[in-house]
């Protein structure tokens, strides 16, 4: 969540606003779809890297029960792909480096704290439980820790479901937008 945030977030508008990189780019026969496709499929290959580093070492360490860990190898860059697209979409959306802060502040961070990562969703308010399954992270991290785990059950399917299906509908967001801004 983090490597996809920050590289499609920061690192993207300084590409697009103070480096230029976007205008030298856009000089090419590349398409503004290319560029921005381009940025998205870095952010998740980055996100994807380090999220195969982290089950390399939880496995390592003896905390990976099942060979359905197997699913996430592919699963972790469907779900690195679903934060760098939310990140974009953010990004084609703000006209001031400063303003990502409220992203990371106000996104970012309640997603992280309330998905079931470091303590159990039904330890929340009732109301925070609903919240939190209306959330992308908590969809993640549900499939995760069911596959590592070996809990194949209806809820990691949906999750799963639910990650991909968002991702794949959410691709064209973020270019569709950064066309309409580069584009005046």
């Amino acid at each position: 969540m983090y490597a996809s945030s920050f590289e499609t977030t920061y690192s993207s508008f300084i590409r697009m606003k103070y480096e230029k990189t976007y205008d030298a780019v856009l000089a090419t026969p590349l398409s503004i779809e290319d560029v921005i496709a381009g940025e998205i499929l870095w952010g998740a290959t980055r996100g994807y890297i380090n999220a195969l580093t982290f089950l390399g070492v939880i496995a390592i360490f003896g905390y990976v029960d099942s060979a359905a860990a197997l699913l996430l190898i592919p699963l972790l860059f469907v779900f690195a792909a679903l934060f760098a697209i939310i990140g974009m979409t953010y990004t084609a959306l703000v006209s001031n480096i400063n303003l990502f802060n409220y992203y990371f502040t106000l996104f970012i961070t309640p997603l992280f704290l309330f998905s079931g990562i470091f303590f159990p969703i039904s330890t929340l308010p009732a109301w925070a439980q609903k919240l939190a399954q209306f959330t992308p992270l908590y969809h993640v991290v549900l499939v995760c820790r069911g596959l590592a785990l070996g809990r194949l059950d209806q809820n990691v399917l949906t999750s799963i479901f639910i990650t991909v299906t968002f991702t794949a509908i959410l691709f064209l967001v973020p270019i569709t937008i950064m066309r309409n801004r580069l584009i005046k």
